[in-house]
Parts: C-alpha cells; sequence; structure tokens
C-alpha cells in the first residue's frame, strides 16, 4: 500500500490516511446516531478527528538515546576495544544538553572537538574522523573504510557531550568492550548503552529540525532542572513541552506532542469563533475546514516550537473578546473578559508576539465599551486594569517558577526583569542573515516558503518539509481582506471590524521590524485571514445562492492541501512529483 502510494501518488502515506480517515470518520456518524442519537456537532467533530490523524501522522518517533555522557576534564580519552568483525564503514553519534550543573563556568556545547582514533596494537593510533559541527538531537553519520581493533574517543574540551556512539558495518552494530576510562559520575558505559535506539537511516522522524536544536533544549533543561542556554522567548511554551518530554521521555515525539495537540484545539475554537461571529453553523464548518487546510497551520503544529501555543492563545484571547462584545449581560461581561486576561497572560508567556495581537483586543475592547451601558464604565475599567494589568502580569511573573535562567538566584524579579531584558537586546540587535527569509509582503502573496527540512533516503525518495500557506487560501484571503476592511468601516460592521483590527494587529508590527523574518511569522495572522474569507462568504449568501461555489472552493482548498501534504509534513515522496507538480512558483523550493 505505501509502494503503491509513493509510486502512483508521490506521497507514501497518502492511501492509508485516506482509508484511516475514511473508517473513522464512519464510526464517529455511527457514534453520534445511534449512541448520542443527534447530529449536532457532527460535522466538525468528523474535521478535527480527521486534521487529528493527519497531523498526528508519522509524528515522531518514541525512541532516542536519552542518556549521556560528558568529559569531566579537558583532553579526557576512552579507549574501546572491537569485539569479532573490526571493519567500519560507518559512525553514528547523537548528543544532547549534558549535565550543565556539573559545568557551571560554561554550557554544554555538543559533539565540538570530539577525535575518533583507531588503532590494532593499542599503540599507535590513527585519526578516523572528528565529530565537529554536530547540532543538538540531531544524528552526525561519518561514513568511512577502516578496519582497527581499538578505538581512542577524546575530547579536547570538557563542555563537549555525546548522547550515545555506534560503530557499524553495513547495518550491522559493532559489539565494543570499555578497556580504558576516567572514573567518573559519567562512565564510558553511556555512550554504548542505547545501541538499538539509534536508526539504521534517521529522518525528521528520529531526530530533531530546524528550531528543534532551541526549544526541546530548554524543555530538556527544565524537566532536569538544569541551568538553562539562553532562551530568548518566555518560558510557558517551552514548559509544555517540557510536561510532554517529562510524561514519554525525551523523544521527538515528546518534544512535538504539545504543539499538535494544541494546533488540533485550534480547529474546534475557530468553529466557535465563525459560528458567535456568523451565527452560520455551515460557513462555522467551512472556516474551520479552511484553517485545517492552510499548510502553515499543520506544518507549525507538527514541530517543536513555540508557535501552536502562541496562536492557540491568541485565538482564545480573542473568542472570550468576542463573547464579549456580543453579550449584553453585564456579569457575563465580566466573566468573559477575565477569561480573556487569563488567556492573554499565558498568550504573553508563550511568546511576545501575542502582545501584538493583544493591542487589537485593546482597540476592539474600548470599541465596544464605548456602545455599552455607560453607567457600568468604571467598573468594567477597573475590572480590566486587574484582568487584563495585573493577573497577566502575575501569570507571566510565575510562568519562570520552575526554570533555571540564571545559574544564581533565579526566581528574582530582578533576575527575570533581566532576562526580558537580554530578550529585548537580542531581538533588538539580530544581524543574522538567511537563504529563506523574507518580509511581510512575501507573506501576504505566499511567495517565500522557509525551508525546514530535507533528506534523501537511500532508495532515492525524498523527504523534505516547507513552511508556507496553502496559495488557494492566501490569495483568496487577500482579496477577501480588502472586501472586509471596505465593508466594516463603510458600514460599520462589528463582526467585520473585529477580523480587520484583529488581523492588522498581527501582522503591522513585522512591517517595521528590519531582522531577519521568515513566512512563519505570519502564522498568527492566517486564521483572521481566514476568518475573512468567511465574512466576505457570509455577506455574499445573504444576497446570492452561492453555496455550491463555496463547496467547490472548499474542495479545491482540500485538493490542493492533499496535493502538498509531502512537502508540509516530510511524508516520502519523489523529486519529480514536487519539482512537476507542487513548485507553483519560481520562489518555491523543496530541494533539487
Amino acid at each position: 500500500m505505501e509502494f503503491l502510494s509513493y509510486k502512483f501518488l508521490g506521497n507514501s502515506e497518502l492511501i492509508k490516511i485516506i482509508l484511516v480517515c475514511t473508517s473513522v470518520s464512519f464510526l464517529t456518524f455511527i457514534f453520534f446516531k445511534y449512541a448520542l442519537k443527534t447530529k449536532k456537532y457532527l460535522p466538525i467533530s468528523i474535521i478535527t478527528i480527521c486534521y487529528s490523524i493527519i497531523s498526528l501522522w508519522t509524528l515522531g518517533s518514541t525512541k532516542f538515546p536519552k542518556t549521556q555522557w560528558q568529559p569531566i576534564m579537558d583532553n579526557q580519552e576512552i579507549i574501546f576495544e572491537v569485539i569479532g568483525n573490526n571493519k567500519i564503514n560507518k559512525i553514528y553519534a547523537v548528543y544532547g544538553i549534558g549535565d550543565t550543573n556539573n559545568n557551571p563556568d560554561t554550557y554544554q556545547i555538543g559533539s565540538e572537538n570530539i577525535y575518533i582514533y583507531g588503532s590494532n596494537d593499542n599503540l599507535n593510533y590513527s585519526l578516523i574522523t572528528d565529530l565537529n559541527n554536530g547540532s543538538i538531537y540531531q544524528y552526525i553519520i561519518r561514513d568511512v573504510d577502516v578496519n582497527y581493533k581499538y578505538i581512542k574517543i577524546v575530547a579536547t574540551e570538557k563542555n563537549s557531550t555525546l548522547n550515545e556512539i555506534s560503530f557499524k558495518n553495513n547495518e550491522n552494530i559493532l559489539k565494543l568492550k570499555i578497556l580504558s576510562d576516567l572514573q567518573s559520575k559519567y562512565p564510558a558505559s553511556l555512550l554504548i548503552d542505547e545501541q538499538n535506539l539509534i536508526p539504521n537511516e534517521p529522518t525528521y522522524f528520529d531526530e530533531g529540525f530546524f528550531d528543534e536544536v532551541y526549544h526541546p533544549r530548554n524543555a530538556e533543561e527544565i524537566v532536569k532542572g538544569q541551568y538553562m542556554y539562553p532562551s530568548v522567548h518566555p518560558l510557558f511554551g517551552t514548559t509544555i513541552i517540557a510536561f510532554f518530554i517529562k510524561i514519554f521521555g525525551l523523544s521527538p515525539f515528546a518534544w512535538r506532542i504539545g504543539g499538535a495537540i494544541f494546533g488540533i484545539m485550534m480547529v474546534p475554537l475557530i468553529y466557535l469563533i465563525c459560528k458567535k461571529l456568523f451565527n452560520n453553523e455551515y460557513l462555522s464548518n467551512v472556516g474551520a475546514i479552511l484553517f485545517c487546510c492552510d499548510f502553515m497551520h499543520i506544518t507549525t503544529s507538527r514541530i517543536g516550537t513555540l508557535e501552536p501555543f502562541s496562536v492557540f492563545f491568541i485565538l482564545l484571547m480573542s473568542y472570550f473578546m468576542i463573547l464579549y462584545c456580543y453579550e449584553n449581560n453585564f456579569k457575563k461581561e465580566l466573566k468573559y473578559l477575565a477569561y480573556c486576561g487569563v488567556a492573554m497572560g499565558f498568550g504573553w508567556s508563550s511568546k511576545w508576539t501575542v502582545i501584538y495581537s493583544s493591542i487589537g483586543l485593546a482597540i476592539i475592547f474600548f470599541k465596544s465599551l464605548f456602545t455599552k451601558n455607560k453607567n457600568k464604565f468604571i467598573k468594567t475599567i477597573l475590572w480590566c486594569i486587574l484582568w487584563f494589568i495585573f493577573v497577566p502580569s502575575v501569570i507571566y511573573y510565575f510562568s519562570f517558577f520552575i526554570t533555571k535562567i540564571y545559574r544564581t538566584n533565579h526566581f528574582t524579579i530582578s533576575n527575570i526583569i533581566n532576562h526580558n531584558i537580554a530578550m529585548y537586546n537580542y531581538h533588538k540587535n539580530l544581524k543574522a542573515t538567511h537563504p529563506f527569509q523574507s518580509v511581510w509582503y512575501e507573506w501576504l502573496l505566499n511567495l517565500k516558503p522557509i525551508w525546514y527540512y530535507s533528506k534523501t533516503l537511500n532508495d532515492n525518495s525524498r523527504l523534505t518539509i516547507s513552511c508556507f500557506s496553502n496559495p488557494v487560501i492566501s490569495y483568496a484571503g487577500i482579496i477577501s481582506l480588502v472586501y472586509t476592511f471596505y465593508l466594516s468601516f463603510r458600514y460599520k460592521i462589528q463582526s467585520g471590524f473585529i477580523i480587520s483590527i484583529s488581523f492588522l494587529s498581527a501582522i503591522l508590527p513585522w512591517v517595521f521590524i528590519d531582522r531577519c523574518l521568515f513566512s512563519y511569522h505570519f502564522y498568527p495572522s492566517t486564521p483572521f485571514l481566514i476568518l475573512s474569507i468567511i465574512f466576505c462568504l457570509n455577506h455574499l449568501m445573504s444576497k446570492y445562492n452561492i453555496k455550491k461555489l463555496i463547496n467547490i472552493f472548499v474542495f479545491v482548498c482540500i485538493f490542493v492541501f492533499i496535493m502538498f501534504l509531502p512537502v508540509i509534513c516530510g511524508f516520502k515522496t519523489t523529486s519529480f512529483y514536487y519539482n512537476n507538480f507542487l513548485t507553483w512558483f519560481s520562489t518555491w523550493y523543496f530541494g533539487a
């Protein structure tokens, strides 16, 4: 089945995914009809379940070498004896964070300045290779062709680390015996105790990629109570990743599952937002489908990064603000404002980009406030001081509670202030460049995807992951945004005003930022782009019978989403497929 799907559809997983989604959808229908005896919420349930299946499909391995060796001095040596066949043609190595608490004068940098030597007499050694330039949680694979009875590993700097090292003859792991090792709390046995966890052909499924060299590292440090490698974002989202690492143990699945779950929860949330704004069940389901079909949403939810958490809280606080705007009962208004403030606090604690959307909500709030009961104005303002200033600040402060952002006195107001100043200065002074960097108008026009990952397997099949928007949705969204802006401000339509301000507050700050930016910075704007499409469809449906056209549009979005699944989820494909069918613009790049 996988071979047929790969051979004829350019997607090794598509047939299996379709069969599973069809089967689960049928079972869901039966459950609603006979167990719940209702069809209410059946469509959004099926939409959410099908998206969940795709989002979790080959998300990541639950196996990963976890025990870590590190030297306690510069130029520390380990000598292994190779038992049996000593022909070596591949060396695999992978590293993690090490024990930073035991090395307080520096940070563990990984597999830097580690050298591997070979000998047949245990006296005269020759250099085989080095393990420089390794990235955390990623495998280093060295192709060699040597025969040695003895292997010596030399770590020239004590801030190096290794999780596991394996010497192979083709796919056969060579057995090693420790001959010489310095007595320490990190014995050489930690290097060869998880040989069965090393894959023969590691892919994104087995190792980290892109920003997973940062956030899972900080999450593992939180789990282990380690002093942290400098973090440039608030740490609540990282703490969520740490929670799942604590449950499942360190692995690609563990550091990705949190983002995937939050991405799944956004689907019914966007449905509820549409339901409140438009009071139309059909269009609410259409909005959920379009959100599921946006490439950026699923790609970003399947990587161990912070965006799924920040965007979830942007949507959640927007939902509660919308409930406030449409509510006329004062007690319920206060309740929704309180919920919004709490969601805002967790959003700020996940990523600062949530603050941009908070400014938009402030505009929406004050516009709504001035149209409500003027006698409640002072009470509402005092309530908001509590829930939009004090409570979010407290949440933000305590989000650092279980982390060690500084080597001494980590949980103090002064240290947290200093840490946030350092975060600000990092982003302000960042001068880095990148071949896939882009700017805000390129996000709107969907011109410059960021290429996350690429791998050519031994059978010449390709794995590739890029982050960008569904082009059908993005270009329909641009037209819809213009129409939404016009209708909202021309006819003072509340739903359109909320969508317009929310979109502008999410994207306008990036117009004035000149540091290196990427297409995924458009992610917080994407939900409101989709809401603008639904707004326009709702307006047109009130005048014309266009339901069939909407169904065709939704079908096209789903079809394009399925077409691009291999390059947004990393499913096995061919270079012929994405070069001939998916490279719609010359600026789109998925690999050679």
